[in-house]
């Protein structure tokens, strides 16, 4: 089995120096195959806070009850409420 290297098949690749170079110190700097879970966690990018255009809202179950998030409160349509007794009260 014969092994080539990778910087060899990007001979044509715009920065293969710095690839090159970056692979160069990965194999002299490498750490254990034990701590390499730990070398790897800090390779994959994060996102500390959603985009705000990815936001999804929840379209509100029922119109007349709404919860929000953001604070203590629960606001109750009085529209709703009024309908609903009157339409208990008259046996709708």
């Amino acid at each position: 089995m014969t092994f080539t290297p990778i910087v060899s098949l990007l001979e044509e690749v715009p920065g293969i120096k710095y690839l090159s170079r970056a692979i160069e110190l990965y194999l002299e700097y490498k750490p254990p195959i034990e701590d390499l879970q730990y070398f790897l966690d800090f390779q994959i990018a994060r996102v500390w806070a959603p985009e705000q255009n990815n936001l999804q809202r929840k379209e509100p179950v029922c119109a007349s009850l709404q919860f929000s998030l953001m604070g203590p409160k629960l606001y109750i349509s009085p529209d709703q409420v009024f309908f609903i007794l009157l339409s208990r009260f008259l046996n709708i």
